[in-house]
Protein backbone atom coordinates (compact mmCIF):
# COMPACT_ATOMS: atom_id res chain seq x y z
CA UNK A 1 0.00 0.00 0.00
CA UNK A 2 1.29 3.78 -0.48
CA UNK A 3 1.00 6.41 1.33
CA UNK A 4 -1.80 8.40 -1.07
CA UNK A 5 -4.07 5.33 -0.91
CA UNK A 6 -4.25 5.34 2.96
CA UNK A 7 -4.81 9.31 3.41
CA UNK A 8 -7.62 9.73 0.69
CA UNK A 9 -11.14 9.54 1.86
CA UNK A 10 -13.32 7.34 0.19
CA UNK A 11 -16.66 8.62 -1.96
CA UNK A 12 -18.78 7.14 0.81
CA UNK A 13 -17.48 8.72 3.58
CA UNK A 14 -17.27 11.87 1.95
CA UNK A 15 -20.78 11.77 1.21
CA UNK A 16 -21.96 10.39 5.08
CA UNK A 17 -19.93 13.58 6.46
CA UNK A 18 -21.93 15.86 4.17
CA UNK A 19 -25.05 14.55 4.90
CA UNK A 20 -24.33 14.42 8.97
CA UNK A 21 -23.30 18.07 8.26
CA UNK A 22 -26.81 19.04 6.26
CA UNK A 23 -28.58 16.75 9.16
CA UNK A 24 -27.11 19.03 11.91
CA UNK A 25 -27.75 22.44 10.01
CA UNK A 26 -31.68 21.24 9.24
CA UNK A 27 -31.92 20.56 13.48
CA UNK A 28 -30.36 23.57 14.45
CA UNK A 29 -32.57 25.56 12.04
CA UNK A 30 -35.43 24.26 13.58
CA UNK A 31 -34.43 24.31 17.20
CA UNK A 32 -33.62 28.35 16.21
CA UNK A 33 -37.17 28.68 15.37
CA UNK A 34 -38.93 26.88 18.07
CA UNK A 35 -36.29 29.32 20.60
CA UNK A 36 -36.67 32.33 19.11
CA UNK A 37 -39.88 34.29 20.24
CA UNK A 38 -42.53 34.77 16.91
CA UNK A 39 -44.89 36.91 16.25
CA UNK A 40 -48.37 36.72 18.48
CA UNK A 41 -50.89 35.52 16.64
CA UNK A 42 -54.49 35.66 17.51
CA UNK A 43 -56.82 32.65 18.04
CA UNK A 44 -58.91 32.09 14.96
CA UNK A 45 -61.64 34.59 15.03
CA UNK A 46 -65.13 33.21 16.18
CA UNK A 47 -68.41 34.46 14.91
CA UNK A 48 -69.02 36.93 17.80
CA UNK A 49 -65.76 38.58 17.07
CA UNK A 50 -66.54 38.77 12.99
CA UNK A 51 -69.82 40.65 13.51
CA UNK A 52 -68.12 43.06 16.05
CA UNK A 53 -65.14 45.33 14.51
CA UNK A 54 -61.65 44.08 15.57
CA UNK A 55 -60.53 45.10 18.70
CA UNK A 56 -58.22 48.69 18.26
CA UNK A 57 -54.93 49.11 20.27
CA UNK A 58 -56.43 51.61 22.54
CA UNK A 59 -59.40 49.25 23.39
CA UNK A 60 -56.50 46.65 24.56
CA UNK A 61 -54.45 49.21 26.69
CA UNK A 62 -57.82 50.36 28.11
CA UNK A 63 -58.39 47.13 29.20
CA UNK A 64 -55.01 46.88 30.50
CA UNK A 65 -55.45 50.16 32.22
CA UNK A 66 -58.46 49.09 33.96
CA UNK A 67 -57.42 46.09 35.04
CA UNK A 68 -53.93 47.92 36.43
CA UNK A 69 -56.58 50.36 38.83
CA UNK A 70 -56.30 48.44 41.65
CA UNK A 71 -52.79 48.95 42.12
CA UNK A 72 -52.47 52.66 41.11
CA UNK A 73 -55.13 52.98 43.97
CA UNK A 74 -52.70 51.18 46.78
CA UNK A 75 -49.07 51.79 45.29
CA UNK A 76 -46.64 48.68 46.51
CA UNK A 77 -43.72 51.99 47.18
CA UNK A 78 -45.39 53.97 49.13
CA UNK A 79 -45.01 55.83 52.31
CA UNK A 80 -48.57 55.77 53.35
CA UNK A 81 -48.63 51.78 52.95
CA UNK A 82 -49.03 50.32 55.94
CA UNK A 83 -48.78 46.49 56.63
CA UNK A 84 -52.34 45.28 58.28
CA UNK A 85 -52.32 45.53 62.16
CA UNK A 86 -51.23 42.72 64.05
CA UNK A 87 -54.29 41.66 66.07
CA UNK A 88 -54.24 42.32 69.20
CA UNK A 89 -53.55 39.22 71.68
CA UNK A 90 -56.40 38.10 73.67
CA UNK A 91 -56.29 38.16 77.33
CA UNK A 92 -56.15 34.68 79.03
CA UNK A 93 -59.58 33.97 81.38
CA UNK A 94 -58.78 34.64 84.68
CA UNK A 95 -57.50 31.42 86.57
CA UNK A 96 -59.55 31.38 89.92
CA UNK A 97 -58.87 29.29 93.30
CA UNK A 98 -61.20 27.50 94.84
CA UNK A 99 -61.58 25.46 98.17
CA UNK A 100 -62.33 21.61 97.72
CA UNK A 101 -62.03 20.33 100.84
CA UNK A 102 -60.23 19.90 104.22
CA UNK A 103 -58.33 17.21 105.81
CA UNK A 104 -57.35 17.04 109.40
CA UNK A 105 -54.65 14.51 109.82
CA UNK A 106 -53.62 14.50 113.56
CA UNK A 107 -51.81 17.57 113.97
CA UNK A 108 -51.65 18.46 109.75
CA UNK A 109 -54.07 20.36 108.05
CA UNK A 110 -54.27 19.78 104.34
CA UNK A 111 -56.18 22.17 102.24
CA UNK A 112 -57.58 20.63 99.20
CA UNK A 113 -57.77 23.25 96.35
CA UNK A 114 -58.56 23.39 92.66
CA UNK A 115 -58.00 26.03 89.44
CA UNK A 116 -61.04 27.21 87.63
CA UNK A 117 -59.14 25.84 84.38
CA UNK A 118 -59.47 22.29 85.20
CA UNK A 119 -60.98 19.30 86.91
CA UNK A 120 -57.35 18.29 89.34
CA UNK A 121 -57.31 18.28 92.94
CA UNK A 122 -54.10 19.74 94.95
CA UNK A 123 -53.28 19.04 97.99
CA UNK A 124 -51.22 22.02 100.11
CA UNK A 125 -50.23 22.44 103.23
CA UNK A 126 -49.74 25.97 105.14
CA UNK A 127 -46.49 27.89 103.07
CA UNK A 128 -47.31 25.65 100.34
CA UNK A 129 -47.40 27.60 96.69
CA UNK A 130 -50.03 26.33 93.94
CA UNK A 131 -49.36 28.51 90.70
CA UNK A 132 -49.57 32.60 92.08
CA UNK A 133 -50.83 31.29 95.31
CA UNK A 134 -49.55 30.62 98.85
CA UNK A 135 -51.49 29.37 101.58
CA UNK A 136 -51.34 31.23 104.35
CA UNK A 137 -53.52 29.52 106.98
CA UNK A 138 -55.95 26.80 106.83
CA UNK A 139 -58.25 26.15 110.14
CA UNK A 140 -61.75 24.43 110.49
CA UNK A 141 -63.66 25.36 107.63
CA UNK A 142 -62.04 28.46 106.27
CA UNK A 143 -58.69 28.70 104.09
CA UNK A 144 -56.67 32.02 103.49
CA UNK A 145 -54.89 32.37 100.87
CA UNK A 146 -52.13 35.13 99.59
CA UNK A 147 -51.17 36.06 95.53
CA UNK A 148 -47.38 37.01 94.20
CA UNK A 149 -48.95 40.56 94.24
CA UNK A 150 -49.83 40.60 97.74
CA UNK A 151 -53.67 40.28 97.62
CA UNK A 152 -55.37 38.00 100.49
CA UNK A 153 -58.77 36.03 99.77
CA UNK A 154 -60.34 33.78 102.18
CA UNK A 155 -62.29 30.73 101.54
CA UNK A 156 -64.81 29.08 103.15
CA UNK A 157 -65.21 24.86 102.80
CA UNK A 158 -69.03 24.96 101.32
CA UNK A 159 -69.60 28.30 99.91
CA UNK A 160 -70.64 28.67 96.36
CA UNK A 161 -68.01 29.38 93.56
CA UNK A 162 -67.99 32.93 92.09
Amino acid sequence: MSAKAINRPTQASRTGGIAGLLFSMICLAMALLVWLPGQATDPAPTAASDVNAPETADASLTRVADSAAPLTARPLFHITRRPPAEAQPVAAPKIVLSLAGIVNDDDVDIAVLRLSNGPRLYRRREGERLGKWTVQSISEGTVIVVTDEGETQKMNLGAADR
